[in-house]
């Protein structure tokens, strides 16, 4: 059987054939379905050949599974098998679209799921992945087989779910909308102890995470017991290419649930036939972070879900924790993942703050049994601390909460920290044993909330006295080491900049070359446009905002732009930019009180109305723009009769920039790219060598290590 290192790498070597063709937090939504397919397939190849057996030949056993499909797992068409998609010579991504869309067919449970991408699919006339990348791709996938006895269908999930963290590190904000970290999945598994008949529901499943770990930790404690009642799951996803990766996350664990598309908030799908909401045992969920709903959400709502109080406009925390109150019964228990600030913000300000005015409620009636603070860097959206609450309607411990910071126990890891397995069951353990220990956890009375005005971050009231977690020391040396060897490659090309200026003697004189370029006008040579920001008013611009919105905040000198602080709906796309919007590699400038700062686009997005995008012409490249403009003498294109600094739109197109040959300009974005690399390269390696003073100073002083003889050699 395949094991699940090697499991892990040859997917990921997969996932890599059209890593460069397809944008990072794209290509997922390429890779999973053909996975699932192989899985499916390889599958069913397995289930016949054990029919061959049973009815002697395998050609009666293709027969009866054809009349009777409940015979197999999954019932694949011939054109869906993977024997048949490796035939395929011509018209891959065609081909592909057709099985997918064939599958669905066959399997109504698969429709929505699987069908939902188009291999095919073309963009500004070119094919998005093209099928010579397919080709690669389905022989890569072709390498080991993903059938009964080949992987465990356990060890198979993990795969999947370790696909899914991949793909997060190269989501950047977008892996909020489907990713949990595994570990803190199955921290709120192990707290939240579902047990023999429990309805379980996540409204806001994401990749269905939270989901398929409850139940793999009820399998954990329960085996397959058919004299033990079984959990249900319930799950509801907004997003629909995220809801269709939670069902082949759950179709890969082999685990059934029932799971729903739509807008939780705006239109909750599980109800009964009354039109109330059903209800349910235990709510788990790690819903996106200070989301934004206009007030009419809260206000016409039909349910009577928001009794505790309207959410402000800017962060729904308690609105969601609201709904998901509502929706469980008179013994129903919560564990949601939220930004720390929710358990704290408004307190000491007066009490005029509309969460604390609703967290105050829910701890005055004694609903809050648990906060447990996580370590920072866990969540691939953010770098932020998150916070578990708990909040159970029947609580054990009446009148105390148990407040947990967990803050130090992290495994440093790249891109993101991570829980250790231990971790997971120390916390777990303090929370289901209801313990306090030193440094750690603290059970707080209610009376002492309310001193703190309902203040409830475990920092507030669990001083850790752990010191800075480092780096291991190995880790610190292997990276200097790294630092090291790209510095030699750096380095030479540093020298040869340094040997061309500083030969150079006259900087004075104009030089030859320099009498041969031109001198030549921004709107000559470019395309440009200047962003908008809509209205702040109408809340359904940045509700569920779902493209990246630029301001000058997120642009840094000389630097690729890969993630926004704020996005904007389809709604503002469509009213407010008219579907126009700026694609990766676009150039951009600010123009408005801080001037001239340039950077390029690393994702498709638009930008607020300081801020001018830019598409050079043929005869000039874009990093040479970038590192151009700033050194402009702005001053003189100022428009002095608007105050403060600003350029208007005539003012930018007669912006004047030397222009050489393109092939110089290359010649001088090299130089200056290598400059940068080596700045880049020197702030990294000052961060490390930081570590390696703290960590020596630590362990020379405390005796830890010894340093033998040592010595200054100057001396």
């Amino acid at each position: 059987m395949l094991d699940i290192k090697t499991l892990e790498g040859w997917l990921w070597d997969a996932a890599c054939k059209i890593r460069g063709e397809v944008d990072a937090p794209k290509y997922k939504d390429y890779l999973l379905p053909l996975i699932f397919l192989k899985r499916l397939s390889d599958v069913y190849d397995d289930e016949v050949t054990n029919l061959s057996k049973q009815y002697k030949n395998k050609e009666t056993a293709e027969k009866l599974v054809e009349q009777d499909h409940s015979l197999v797992w999954f019932y694949l068409p011939k054109k869906a098998r993977w024997q048949s998609i490796v035939q395929q010579s011509t018209g891959l991504g065609e081909y592909l679209t057709d099985v997918v869309r064939a599958l669905a067919r066959e399997n109504p449970k698969l429709a929505g799921v699987i069908d939902r991408i188009d291999f095919n699919a073309t963009d500004s006339g070119q094919r998005i992945i093209s099928d010579d990348r397919l080709s690669l791709l389905i022989d890569k996938l072709g390498e080991h087989k993903l059938g009964i006895a080949d992987v465990d269908p356990d060890v198979f999930g993990r795969a999947y779910e370790y696909l899914l963290r991949k793909f997060a590190e190269g989501s950047g904000q977008s892996a909020g909308e489907f990713y949990t970290p595994p570990e803190v999945a199955m921290l709120i598994a192990h707290v939240m102890d579902p047990q023999p008949g429990d309805k379980i529901y996540d409204p806001c499943m994401g990749s269905g995470g939270l989901l398929i770990k409850c139940q793999l930790r009820y399998n954990e404690k329960y085996g397959v017991n058919p004299k033990i009642k079984p959990i249900k799951l319930f799950g509801q996803e907004f997003i629909a290419t995220t809801y269709a990766i939670s069902k082949m996350n759950m179709f890969i664990h082999r685990m059934e649930g029932e799971l729903a598309l739509g807008d939780t908030m705006r239109k909750p799908t599980f109800t009964e036939k009354n039109g109330s909401l059903k209800m349910f045992d235990t709510v788990v969920a790690n819903p996106m972070w200070n989301q934004k709903f206009p007030q009419d959400v809260y206000e016409n709502d039909k349910f009577g879900r928001f009794l505790f109080g309207y959410p402000p406009s800017d962060s729904a925390d308690w609105g969601w924790i609201q709904h998901m109150f509502a929706s469980i019964g008179e013994a129903g228990k919560i564990a949601v993942v939220l930004d720390t600030m929710s358990v704290s913000r408004g307190s000491g300000d007066g009490g005029n703050d509309k969460e604390r005015a609703i967290r105050k409620k829910f701890i005055d009636d004694d609903f809050v049994e648990s906060v447990i603070l996580l370590p920072d860097n866990l969540f691939y959206n953010t770098t932020s601390q998150g916070i578990i609450l708990v909040i159970n309607k029947n609580k054990k411990h009446k009148n105390e909460i148990l407040l947990i910071n967990a803050a130090h126990l992290f495994e440093k890891r790249k891109p993101k920290n991570m829980l250790p397995e231990e971790s997971v069951q120390f916390i777990s353990d303090i929370f289901l044993k209801w313990k306090e220990v030193e440094d750690l956890s603290k059970i707080v009375a209610t009376k002492k909330i309310i001193d703190n005005d309902y203040n409830i971050n475990p920092a507030k009231h669990v001083k850790s006295n752990k010191e800075k977690e480092l780096m291991p020391i190995k880790e610190i040396i292997d990276e200097l080491h790294s630092i090291e060897d790209e510095e030699k490659k750096v380095n030479a090309n540093i020298n040869r900049v340094i040997t061309h200026i500083s030969s150079q003697a006259n900087l004075s004189e104009k030089s030859d070359h320099e009498n041969k370029w031109s001198q030549v006008r921004l709107g000559d040579i470019t395309t440009f446009a200047i962003g908008r920001t809509p209205s702040r008013i109408s809340k359904d611009y940045w509700t569920n905002g779902t493209l990246p919105w630029v301001s000058i905040s997120d642009m840094k000198p000389y630097s690729e732009i890969k993630k926004t602080k704020e996005s904007v709906s389809k709604s503002a796309l469509k009213n407010i930019f008219g579907d126009n919007f700026c694609k990766a590699g676009t150039l951009l400038m600010s123009f408005k009180l801080t001037i001239g700062r340039t950077s390029i686009l690393a994702i498709d997005a638009v930008h607020n109305e300081a801020i001018v995008s830019i598409e050079p012409k043929e005869m000039v490249d874009r990093y040479y723009l970038m590192y151009s403009l700033p050194i402009i003498d702005f001053y003189e294109y100022m428009d002095k009769a608007v105050k403060g600094q600003t350029l208007n739109k005539g003012k930018i197109s007669s912006l004047k920039i030397n222009l050489p040959p393109l092939e110089y300009q290359r010649k001088v974005v090299f130089a200056l790219d290598t400059i940068r690399k080596k700045i880049r390269l020197e702030e990294k390696k000052k961060r490390l060598l930081e570590e390696l003073f703290e960590y020596t100073q630590r362990n020379l002083i405390r005796g830890k290590i010894k340093i033998g003889n040592l010595e200054d050699e100057e001396k």
